[in-house]
């Protein structure tokens, strides 16, 4: 019984280990458009050009998901002018529904929409939700976490990258 103990708490560090990962200095955002709920498309490198900025890759049905767009959007006022995209591979109808519980597309410094073309997914090779690129004033993606962090976390990495 001694013995299981440390087993356990040894798997239970490895498992948060990989739930929030981060890697660094990843390059550049790739060009791509997303397409919002309204059928309208959105330039990602356009809209967050010359800010900070969080691009997050979500699943309405991930709790992770809808816990980090609840603390973002209970904080927004925190973030000052960084922008925000929240862009999902799924159907708009899931989309439109995490939106608007969330009420993130009446902020003004954030879009939502359907990443329509796996680009995200795709780029940093991580199909993982939630994903969050932080990405610096000229558009070079600094840092990708991978899971939940907390808003105080994230603050200070967005401090970090402007």
């Amino acid at each position: 019984m001694k013995t299981a103990l440390p087993l356990r708490i040894s798997m239970i560090l490895l498992a948060v280990g990989f739930l929030v990962s981060c890697k660094t200095d990843l390059g550049e955002l790739p060009e791509f458009n997303i397409r919002k709920s309204d059928g309208s498309k959105v330039n990602v490198q356009a809209y967050i050009k010359g800010k900070s900025s969080l691009v997050i890759h979500f699943d309405s049905d991930c709790l992770g998901c809808q816990q980090e767009a609840k603390a973002i959007s209970d904080h927004l006022d925190e973030f000052g002018d960084v922008k925000i995209v929240f862009l999902s591979v799924q159907d708009f109808d899931k989309i439109k529904v995490f939106d608007k519980y969330f009420k993130l597309s009446e902020k003004p410094n954030i879009v939502v929409g359907q990443d329509y073309t796996n680009t995200i997914t795709t780029h940093f090779k991580m199909p993982t939700t939630p994903l969050i690129a932080l990405v610096d004033r000229d558009g070079d993606v600094r840092k990708v976490i991978t899971g939940e962090i907390g808003i105080a976390e994230l603050k200070s990495l967005i401090n970090e990258i402007e």
